[in-house]
C-alpha cells in the first residue's frame, strides 16, 4: 500500500523543472500517471495538478493559447492544447539541434578556410 500512496503523491506533488519543457515536463507526468494506473484522480484534477505545476511563463502560454484562461475550457480541450504546445516545442527544438549538427560557426569557418590556405601554401613553397 505504501509504494501506492508514494506514487499517487508523485503525481499530487508534480512540479516542472526550471529548464525543462513543457514537452518532457508533459512526458514525464504522462509516466507519473501510467506508473499508477489506480491514482483514483479524474481528468480534470489531473490536468489541474499538471498545469498547476507547470512553471509562471508556460501557464501564461497555455492560457494565451485557450484565449484567455483554460478554466474556460473542458478536459478535453485542455489536454489537446498541452499536447500541441509540447509537439510544437518538440518540433522547434528537433530543427535548433538539427541546424547545430550541421552548422558551423563563423569563427569555424575562417579557420577551416586559413588552414586550407595554409596547406595549399606550403605545399607550393616545397615545390620551389
Amino acid at each position: 500500500m505504501s509504494k501506492y500512496w508514494d506514487k499517487k503523491m508523485e503525481i499530487q506533488n508534480f512540479k516542472q523543472g526550471e529548464s525543462e519543457s513543457l514537452y518532457d515536463a508533459w512526458e514525464i507526468f504522462t509516466l507519473i500517471l501510467k506508473r499508477c494506473p489506480n491514482h483514483e484522480l479524474t481528468e480534470k484534477k489531473y490536468l489541474q495538478i499538471f498545469t498547476e505545476g507547470l512553471t509562471h511563463n508556460i501557464r501564461m502560454f497555455l492560457d494565451a493559447l485557450a484565449g484567455g484562461s483554460l478554466k474556460n475550457k473542458t478536459n478535453h480541450e485542455v489536454q489537446e492544447l498541452i499536447e500541441s504546445m509540447a509537439q510544437n516545442e518538440y518540433r522547434a527544438d528537433a530543427k535548433k539541434k538539427k541546424r547545430r549538427v550541421y552548422g558551423v560557426s563563423d569563427t569555424t569557418s575562417i579557420l577551416a578556410n586559413q588552414a586550407a590556405t595554409n596547406k595549399k601554401i606550403e605545399a607550393l613553397t616545397k615545390e620551389f
